[in-house]
């Protein structure tokens, strides 16, 4: 999960976006622990979620 989340968080750091790696990492970690959202559906939401 942290990888994903920093992976993310890089992405966002190009466009010049600074999030906390952590805010990153505790929403991914909700929408696939707790709601059952695939991984790959759950990245989505969280990049369109802070940008």
């Amino acid at each position: 999960m942290r990888q994903t989340a920093e992976s993310i968080r890089d992405r966002f750091m190009k466009l010049g976006v600074d999030v906390p790696v952590e805010d990153i990492e505790s929403r991914l970690d909700e929408l696939i622990k707790k709601f059952k959202v695939p991984s790959n559906e759950a990245q989505r939401s969280v990049t369109n979620y802070f940008f």
